[in-house]
């Protein structure tokens, strides 16, 4: 008897290997997914490098050199100027050499022909500023080389190119700062203190010293004290509160003060009072006074008022 053959038929071969392909496929797309994940990891340690040694040039040019920090001296003129033949800050590397990868040179751009930005503010003390072209990588890439970038200290993304800008200070200047930060208070500042447009979080109270020697609180405390008398004015120009702070306006007694002509014998139902406008604010002060002359009592407005100017959150 003849034997039956057993095997795969043509249709099982062509569905084997379309489910070969398509695991392949997922595989390929997650080894190049995994690959540029690595080349965007690998240039964040390449920017974060340049990083400290422009903040080590800086450094040997202001400790060494003697140069001062307010000046563009302390840094280099250009991101080629760090390299050297000694390599003390950075290898030396042409071109050519980088081109065949024998090297990287420092403003070094993996994805096109483009070179790092890099600019010298001319602020006391200067910094040192890199812009990273990420508006040369195509849309659908950026994300992953902005979400390895955007890591890096003091990363900040362009709205409208989406070019990521990283600003280098002075790295004795922010020891400095930090050490400051962790005292009690007894180390006073020897020049302005610059935040960059940034926030003081958290701090339980924020006082600046007056002409008249007192410490007032910022926000909070009392703008401005002084006496009015009744149905007198306050501009709601006189005085301005940071974002998110309304002016605010406190009115109390001082003394009352019989007019010219009138001799009080009797004072009470002190109220006053502040009738808010769009402009600013009618201050006021209601009370009744028994009059020496008549016997009788009589509402009177003259006299004195305590007004303070506040910003209160609410």
């Amino acid at each position: 008897m003849k034997r039956k053959q057993h095997g795969f038929s043509l249709i099982e071969l062509i569905i084997v290997l379309a489910v070969l392909g398509i695991i392949s496929t997922f595989v390929i797309r997650a080894m190049n997914g995994y690959t540029n994940w690595k080349y965007a990891q690998d240039y964040a340690a390449h920017i974060e490098r340049v990083i400290t040694q422009l903040q080590q040039y800086q450094y040997y040019q202001v400790t060494t050199q003697n140069q001062d920090p307010a000046t563009a001296a302390v840094w280099p003129a250009n991101l080629e100027s760090l390299m050297s033949p000694s390599g003390q800050f950075w290898p030396d590397c042409s071109l050519a050499d980088e081109s065949n990868r024998l090297c990287t040179r420092p403003d070094n751009v993996p994805w096109t022909t483009q070179r790092l930005g890099y600019t010298v503010t001319t602020a006391n003390p200067t910094k040192a500023e890199i812009t990273i072209p990420l508006s040369a990588i195509p849309s659908e890439q950026q994300t992953l080389w902005a979400s390895a970038l955007k890591t890096l200290p003091f990363a900040v993304t362009h709205p409208t190119t989406g070019d990521i800008k990283i600003v280098i200070g002075d790295p004795l200047l922010s020891q400095v700062y930090k050490e400051f930060l962790q005292k009690n208070g007894e180390t006073p500042l020897t020049a302005a203190w610059d935040v960059g447009n940034q926030s003081i979080l958290n701090a339980k109270q924020v006082t600046v010293k007056t002409q008249d020697g007192r410490q007032q609180q910022l926000g909070l405390g009392t703008v401005k004290e002084f006496l009015a008398q009744h149905n007198a004015w306050v501009s709601k120009s006189s005085w301005s509160c940071a974002a998110g702070l309304t002016q605010t306006i406190h009115v109390s007694l001082n003394a009352p003060m019989a007019p010219r002509g009138y001799e009080y014998i009797g004072i009470a139902g002190f109220k006053p009072y502040a009738v808010n406008h769009r402009t600013g604010w009618t201050i006021g002060l209601d009370y009744n006074a028994k009059i020496k002359s008549t016997g009788k009592w009589q509402p009177m407005h003259s006299g004195f008022l305590n007004v303070r100017l506040n910003c209160s959150s609410s």
